[in-house]
Formats: structure tokens, C-alpha cells, sequence
């Protein structure tokens, strides 16, 4: 019917578990996704208020991708990716170069870092 598991459990739930008064609930309520307030009644669950992530700071990250375009002008050429991966016998990680079928370890990423359109991070 198009409506989501959030929906229906608020239908159920302002319906008292009433499975027909639900459906009418949903098709008058088109609009409303789901969401409701927490209920005051339930136990207070510290792991449901818990915030994902890391509050340690200050944040440090550390490179791992970057797309850049390859060509004359933005009417030329191609995009391809520079990924930072472990290669096996290799003590760190490399980067390499993803170019269409071309797989290659990459040997100047620096200069290209400067240039690139969309760069990837990770937290350490």
C-alpha cells in the first residue's frame, strides 16, 4: 500500500492495536511519516538517548580517497579515483589509481590531491 513500518506502528498505535481502524488511520493521515513523541509512560533507556560518534577532540582524520577529472576541460575527459589500500607485501597503505579497467599503484598523489573535486576522510 506505499506506507512505511514507521507509519504503521504510529497507526497501530493511535488505534490501540486496532488493525482496520489503522488502515482508515493511515489513509487519512497521508501526510504523517511516523514520527511521534516519546512516550512519557516508557522507561528511560540511556542507550536509546545515547549520540552515535566520538566526542574525543580535537578530531583528527586522515585522507583516504579523492575523484578527479582527467582532461582538457570539463567537455573532455574522464573521472577516476586515487584510493588509499593495503597492498599485499607492502608494510603501509598505498595509494592506487582506479582509471576505467586500469588498476595501477599510484606514484604522485600529491600533486593531484590539489586538484581533485571530492575528497574522502576517516576519523583516527
Amino acid at each position: 500500500m506505499g506506507f512505511g513500518p514507521p507509519q504503521a506502528r504510529k497507526a497501530l498505535k493511535e488505534t490501540g492495536g486496532d488493525m482496520e481502524r489503522a488502515v482508515e488511520w493511515l489513509f487519512s493521515h497521508p501526510d504523517d511519516q511516523g514520527e511521534f513523541e516519546e512516550d512519557s509512560s516508557a522507561p528511560n533507556d540511556p542507550a536509546k538517548k545515547e549520540v552515535p560518534g566520538s566526542s574525543n577532540l580535537p578530531a583528527e582524520f586522515q585522507l583516504q580517497s579523492i575523484i578527479c577529472h582527467k582532461g582538457s576541460s570539463i567537455h573532455a575527459g574522464h573521472y577516476v579515483a586515487f584510493v588509499r589500500k593495503e597492498i599485499p607485501g607492502e608494510e603501509s597503505p598505498s595509494w592506487v589509481l582506479f582509471n576505467d579497467e586500469k588498476v595501477v599503484k599510484a606514484l604522485d598523489v600529491e600533486e593531484m590531491k590539489k586538484f581533485a573535486y571530492v575528497y574522502f576522510f576517516q576519523r583516527t
